[in-house]
Formats: structure tokens, C-alpha cells, sequence
């Protein structure tokens, strides 16, 4: 909360605790016209909730630490001051909250540091290079399909 209000300073941040101290708490962020929905539980971390919805769904973006969960909910703040909506995480923004300079990245690829620029901007992809870039700031890839009653993490890649 320290962190939201002091990269927020007039943000409004609300508190559910659950019955059991081990449960899932909820944290409401409010500034101005701009809420968003925070979960936590020891357990699993910090839930952004950046998609629409329903009753029972779990937050579609998660974080261990509070310093980057704070990170993006300020990103998505920012993000709604100029398109009035929330969305998924860009890859500059998530590159941002990792710490890692397009420099960096553009070397360890291999790159020039205006090839990583515009591939970032990018609005099509190859999924491998989508994998190359996700494995080269220490992540990895996971291709999920949702439909109404399933969500699935789907191997592209042969056996």
C-alpha cells in the first residue's frame, strides 16, 4: 500500500481481509477515475486483474513481489489517463518492471538496440521470437486457450 501511494500519491487504497488470515485478501485501488482490483495470498502473490472478469475468474496477471505489482498498477494507471481502459501487459512494460534496459536485452539477442525497439511495437509476432525474447529476460512462454468452460496452456512446439 506504501509503495501505490507513494508512485500514487492521491490514490485511495481499501483493504478486504479474509475470515482466515491465510485467504485471499482483496485491495481495492482508486485515484480519481481510475480502480483497480488487487488480490493477494501468501501463497501465490499479488493478482492484477487487466481483462474483464466473471464471478470465479482468477486474476490474469501475477506477481511475487509488491515492488512490481506496485510497478504495474501504476503502469496501468498511467495507461488509463490516456486510453480510458486496462489491457494486458505490453512487453516494454514488462521489460520496465523486470528492471531490463532494451540495450541489454538487444545484446543478449544478438540485436541492435532498434530491432528489440520495433519489435516491441510491434502489433504481429512470431511465437518463436516472442519465446526467444520472454527466455532472454528470464522468463518463460506459456500459450494458454480460453474458452467459456476451459482454460488450457496449449505446446506448440513438437514432440
Amino acid at each position: 500500500m506504501a509503495l501505490l501511494q507513494e508512485a500514487l500519491p492521491e490514490t485511495s487504497v481499501s483493504v478486504d481481509e479474509p475470515s482466515n488470515t491465510s485467504g485471499e485478501w482483496f485491495i481495492d485501488v482508486t485515484h480519481t477515475d481510475f480502480e483497480a482490483q488487487v488480490s493477494w495470498q501468501p501463497s501465490h502473490g499479488f493478482g492484477l486483474f487487466t481483462a474483464p472478469a466473471g464471478y470465479g475468474d482468477r486474476p490474469n496477471e501475477i506477481f511475487a513481489s509488491p515492488a512490481h505489482a506496485a510497478l504495474r498498477v501504476t503502469q496501468l494507471y498511467l495507461e488509463w489517463q490516456h486510453t480510458r481502459r486496462i489491457s494486458a501487459i505490453h512487453l516494454s512494460q514488462l521489460r520496465s518492471i523486470l528492471g531490463i534496459q532494451q540495450s541489454a536485452l538487444a545484446s543478449a539477442l544478438s540485436l541492435s538496440q532498434p530491432a528489440i525497439s520495433r519489435f516491441e511495437s510491434r502489433d504481429d509476432v512470431k511465437i518463436s521470437t516472442l519465446s526467444s525474447y520472454v527466455e532472454a529476460i528470464g522468463g518463460r512462454l506459456d500459450i494458454r486457450a480460453i474458452f467459456d468452460n476451459v482454460g488450457i496452456s496449449v505446446d506448440l512446439y513438437s514432440a
